[in-house]
């Protein structure tokens, strides 16, 4: 019964807060140049680097296709094997936890 309340109370506060963006006539436009301002610079950096490593990773086992075209169950078999083979490159050791966890909260 407490999650039902939870969820109810959320769902009312929601409805709430986008009667008050019509109100004061918010745009999608300006919404979503709010949140670019607010992303942080050396993530979207990390980020892009991270994606770059999983392309190259995906060219260098022969698959071409672009990452958008790969279906989601062969794409997570895909990534699974990439981050088993995830080394550092200027040392070619075996990343630590961390950095792999970060890669993955990255995408």
């Amino acid at each position: 019964m407490a999650t039902e309340i939870n969820l109810e109370s959320l769902s009312n506060i929601i409805l709430d807060l986008d009667a008050q963006i019509q109100q004061k006539g918010v745009m999608f436009v300006d919404t979503i140049e709010f949140i670019k301002s607010k992303k942080n610079a050396a993530t979207v950096s990390w980020t892009k680097i991270d994606v770059k490593r999983v392309r190259e990773w995906l060219l260098s086992d022969e698959e071409e296709r672009p990452v958008e075209k790969i279906p989601a169950g062969e794409l997570d078999v895909l990534l699974f094997r990439f981050i088993l083979t995830l080394r550092n490159i200027k040392t070619n050791k075996e990343l630590e936890p961390k950095t792999i966890q970060g890669m993955i909260a990255s995408k």
